[in-house]
Formats: structure tokens, sequence, C-alpha cells
């Protein structure tokens, strides 16, 4: 780890009311990997052995994407999409901005993130309206067998190897259509999507099977570098769903876009 990943770490830290409790943990029990992170309402369950604290950082204490909230016009409550879940940090994130998330949907797709994910969704906004599945997202549904350890933020559909201690896991794969599906959002309006699966938007932007996309107001999106493939692809494919981006208020993160639905941002 880099001493620019250090110290952005400790800013990080900084940001939570029990500051002091989690720096004097890690100084004084650094072998301890389970750690509760809490500001205000919210309490966070991350594993510092498995990447955690870095998807933490990016979803609620960095600007990669709260700069965009402010352009929105999100009215609560909200109905969020999720693909690519990770703990659940996004709308957690949104929850610690004042919004109220109503209904969710999170899709993870290491088992053993899934869990920790299931965990904070349901200690911080309930169960009564958040579907939570564990599966990837993907171009086509089926099954597919990973290498995954207990989890991290690069974890893929398309990786072959696995770190040391990785366990061979058969994976479900479902299309957005089917993640609607089974969450019961019929043909309600989405008002946010984040969308951070891999390299797996390619073929999810690409083929049938997710059109319940054009139903997002906003899509906040990671559009990864992947051998073979143009950004550009999936920018395109975005533009004919209607979605246009918008410019980053802030410093650009690399490789992360927001986009607003021309065809659905104003409808209710």
């Amino acid at each position: 780890m880099s001493l620019a990943t250090k110290i952005e770490g400790f800013q990080s830290i900084l940001q939570f009311d029990n500051r002091w409790q989690l720096i004097a943990q890690r100084i004084l029990f650094s072998r301890t990997r389970l750690h509760v992170y809490r500001r205000g309402s919210v309490e966070i369950l991350i594993d510092h052995a498995s990447g955690d604290a870095c998807g933490l950082r990016d979803c609620f204490t960095s600007q990669m994407y709260r700069q965009f909230l402010p352009a929105m016009s999100l009215r609560s409550p909200l109905r969020v999409l999720d693909l690519g879940s990770h703990i659940g940090a996004f709308p957690l994130m949104l929850k610690d901005c004042g919004y109220e998330v109503g209904e969710l949907l999170g899709v993870e797709l290491n088992p053993v993130t899934y869990s920790r994910m299931k965990f904070n969704i349901e200690r911080n906004l309930g169960q009564a309206h958040c579907t939570l599945i564990n599966a990837g997202i993907a171009g086509e549904s089926g099954e597919i067998t990973l290498p995954l350890g207990s989890g991290s933020t690069s974890d893929s559909i398309y990786k072959r190897t696995g770190a040391a201690g990785a366990v061979t896991r058969k994976i479900r794969l479902i299309t957005v259509d089917q993640a609607l599906e089974e969450a019961g959002f019929g043909d309600k309006m989405i008002d946010l999507c984040k969308l951070d699966i891999e390299g797996a938007e390619y073929d999810v932007l690409s083929k049938p099977g997710h059109s319940g996309l054009g139903r997002c107001r906003f899509l906040l999106t990671e559009i990864h570098r992947v051998e073979g493939r143009d950004p550009n692809e999936a920018k395109q494919a975005l533009a004919s769903l209607g979605f246009v981006e918008v410019p980053a208020p802030g410093e650009p993160c690399p490789d992360v876009f927001c986009y607003r639905n021309e065809r659905a941002a104003d409808s209710a």
C-alpha cells in the first residue's frame, strides 16, 4: 500500500463520528479485520482485509459520486438501483446526504461481500422495501464458476484467477431486466441507478434484456478500460437509450460518468 493511499485512508477515517476509536483499533488491533464505521445514524460494517475501506471511501466520503447529486434534482423517497453494490455504501451515502431511500434493488456478485452488504442495508434501511440479490449482472443469464476471495472492489465475472485463499464458486448471472422483475419493480420509474460491474457494462449495454435501464432518470456509471473494447461503445449505447452526459462540477474522476435520461428524467 502506497503512502498516498495510507494518507487518503486516514483522511477518510477522520470524516466518521467514531474516528478516534477506529484509529485506535487500527493501531492497537491491526489484525482485527471487522470494524464498524459510524456517521450520524449510519453504521457500516467493513472488512479491512477485503478492500472494503476503498469501496467505502469511493462511495461514502469522496466526491466520486456526491458531486453529481446537486445536478439531479432528486426528490425523496427515492427508488434506487445499485448494480455492483459491494458493501452497500452507495445507498447509505444517499441516506447520509439527507435522501430517503424508499425502494432499493441491490445486486452483488461475491457471496461473501453480499453477506456484509445485506447486513449494512438491512441494519440501516430496514428490510421492507429492499430487494438484495447475490448474482452477477451480465449480458446474458446463466451460471459461471469464479475464484473469489472474501471480497474486492475489482471482483468481476471476467476474473479467471483469484488471490491466495480464493474459493471456486458457482455464481448466478442475471440481466438487468431479470433483476428488476425479481424486485417487483414492474414498469416503475427509477430515480437513480449506480452501475459499477467491472467491465460487464459493455455486454449489458449491447445485448437485449436490459431495457429497464431506460426507465432510470439518472445513471452513475464506471466505464472500465477493457482490452478489445472502446469506451465509446458504452457511451453510444447509453445515448441510444436517451442518456445525455452531465459534466462533473468538480474534479472529474477517471472513468466515472453521470448521465441524465432525457426520455425519463422529468417523469414522475
